[in-house]
């Protein structure tokens, strides 16, 4: 997703995130700072995500830690940017697959080169130009003029 995602500043958390979901975090945290030292070892982020609801696998985490900079502990402020950063990512998804579900043609799970295109194109600056051609170049395997939908999600998000 690139630059969208990578420097949160504080002021925009509580406009991504719902005051639901802001406050759901910050108890999360809380639980988990028992020394109230204002941190977190890296080490409770995937029992922290559970107690969201979320399901994270090690891969998941060490992107979310690696897109913080996060090596052995994280704060308060860290952790909700990575959970805006989370729901910024997981909203881009819902797009990609909203935007492949209204293209592809006759149940065929592909859909054509310029459809992606002018789709991706069109996602609020998320993506330049030369990515959407290395999307396309690695989602595109068998067939030269229509991606498989399972291999275009897989290079446009990591699944």
């Amino acid at each position: 997703m690139g630059n969208k995602t990578s420097n949160i500043k504080a002021s925009q958390i509580e406009a991504i995130l719902s005051p639901e979901e802001l406050r759901r975090a910050k108890n999360a945290f809380c639980i988990f700072d028992q020394a109230g030292l204002g941190e977190v070892e890296i080490g409770n982020i995937g029992r922290m995500m559970q107690g969201l609801g979320c399901s994270v696998s090690y891969a998941e985490i060490s992107v979310m830690t690696e897109k913080a900079k996060i090596k052995r502990s994280f704060t308060l402020k860290q952790w909700l940017q990575m959970q805006a950063r989370r729901k910024i990512e997981q909203q881009f998804k819902e797009k990609i697959v909203d935007a492949y579900k209204d293209f592809e043609r006759c149940g065929s799970s592909k859909i054509s080169i310029n459809d992606v295109r002018e789709t991706m194109a069109s996602f609020e600056g998320n993506i330049s130009p030369a990515r959407v051609e290395e999307i396309l170049r690695e989602s595109v395997q068998n067939e030269p003029l229509s991606p498989r939908f399972d291999e275009f999600l897989k290079v446009v998000v990591g699944k």
